[in-house]
């Protein structure tokens, strides 16, 4: 069975803890833009999960590839030629 982990948890943790150092060293810079780029990050880690489904890892002894999409919103055209009636 494959392993899939949710990369929005895993990368949120790693996030929390940036930002709790980030907060440590850096007290008196903008606040305002801190806070942006933070949620930044977040927003990449959802783009990440949804585009990818998580992280996956396979078993070792299986040789199949692990398909991925790393283009958004690219199964439409999927979905489009499956009801078309193509291949």
């Amino acid at each position: 069975m494959y392993s899939i982990y949710n990369a929005v948890t895993i990368g949120s943790l790693f996030l929390i803890l940036y930002v709790l150092i980030d907060f440590i060293r850096n007290k008196t810079k903008s606040i305002i833009s801190r806070v942006v780029f933070y949620s930044f990050i977040f927003y990449l880690l959802n783009v990440v999960q949804v585009t990818t489904g998580g992280i996956i890892f396979p078993p070792q002894n299986d040789s199949a590839p692990v398909l991925m999409q790393l283009i958004p919103f690219y199964f439409i055209g999927d979905w489009i030629n499956i009801y078309r009636g193509g291949s």
